[in-house]
């Protein structure tokens, strides 16, 4: 090689003689939410990464000058670089995400509710409310208020959706044979989810209407226009419902249009700087649309947890499947390091017939 090992020693000397020390490199004094002992513990791995960058700066200009010519050594040199590169692009900012994934109603959002320590943030519990487009939550960093970012899909998608919906509810199902009972099944669940996004957007009445007559709604069109909405409240509003979930309570939503919704809570030690929940649809919905989002999202995960019914939890096929998917994104270079099953609605169960 053309420069000796030696030369890519960091320079500690220098910088321990008239550097800045760790601690004098903290940037302003952030309010502590946690206990002082977390405190700690976090502003020491902040230090030390930001002593990691600046030996990678250090070392990055010297490997670049280094060259060699057995190609074992090129080979080493080119892993080298990359991942020195790799870790000089990472930053503190950067936000890690933690996917919830399960079939609807086995408690998801319950579970979000719980960790952050929120009784109303995402629809849970028994009611008929169901969380329907992808909602992040993650600390407020900017402020002790409450922020709801709505993000909606393009005017065209909508217009193709809709398409697509009124195509399912035209479609003749009656004909066809009682023998062929999964797939009328499936059709009635698909004919069920088309009247549901139509009556949520446009009303009982939009049923009755043609695709020209829907399109033209002023009132939607003025909504995708603005591709992007933001909300900040003293408390949590629940008038950001009608844009996250499915309420069947005949009034006017807008989850059908939202593609994601990130909520910002107030910081508390219930929620890292960093970390992003994100709560996403039901899988095995009949909205094919949206049963795809979560494979798209699982592909920046993180973390992925799998949630299940405690009663069903082994014979769970949707959670089977999110595994597999996960273990294939894993395996196809995605952010995916480990996967977890939740258990849920543990309450539920009779210990004595889990001991038998």
């Amino acid at each position: 090689m053309g420069e000796s090992s030696t030369g890519l020693t960091p320079k500690r000397k220098n910088k321990d003689a008239g550097g800045p020390s760790p601690k004098k490199r903290k940037k302003k004094k952030k309010q502590e939410v946690f206990s002082r002992e977390t405190e700690d513990i976090l502003s020491k791995y902040e230090d030390a990464i930001e002593e990691c960058r600046e030996t990678i700066s250090e070392i990055s200009p010297k490997v670049e000058r280094i060259s060699c010519t057995k190609n074992e050594s090129k080979k080493f040199l080119e892993t080298l670089r990359n991942n020195i590169s790799l870790l000089a692009e990472q930053k503190l900012t950067d936000k890690i995400y933690i996917g919830v994934f399960g079939r609807t109603g086995v408690g998801k959002s319950s579970l979000i509710n719980a960790i952050v320590n929120e009784r109303h943030i995402l629809p849970s519990g028994g009611s008929q409310a169901c969380t329907s487009v992808i909602v992040n939550v993650q600390a407020n960093t900017e402020s002790n208020k409450y922020r709801a970012d709505i993000e909606f899909i393009s005017r065209e998608d909508w217009n193709e959706e809709l398409q697509f919906l009124l195509g399912i509810l035209s479609s003749n199902l009656d004909n066809r044979p009682d023998e062929d009972a999964a797939y009328d099944e499936d059709a009635d669940e698909m004919q069920e989810m088309a009247k549901e996004k139509i009556k949520a957007v446009y009303g009982e009445d939009g049923l009755h209407k043609d695709y020209n007559e829907l399109v033209a709604d002023k009132k939607i069109s003025e909504i995708l226009k603005n591709f992007k909405t933001t909300s900040t409240f003293d408390t949590l509003s629940q008038s950001i419902g009608s844009y996250i979930r499915s309420d069947g309570d005949g009034g006017l939503q807008y989850w059908p249009l939202v593609k994601c919704v990130t909520i910002s809570l107030p910081r508390s030690p219930a929620l890292l700087d960093r970390i992003v929940l994100v709560d996403l649809p039901g899988t095995g919905d009949a909205n094919k649309q949206r049963d795809e989002m979560w494979k798209e999202c699982l592909s920046r995960c993180a973390s992925v947890w799998i949630v299940s019914d405690i009663n069903r939890a082994l014979s769970d096929k949707e959670a089977q499947k999110i595994f597999d998917e996960s273990l294939r994104t894993t395996a196809g270079a995605g952010e995916c390091h480990n996967i977890t099953f939740v258990c849920t609605k543990t309450d539920d169960i009779d210990p004595k017939e889990i001991r038998k």
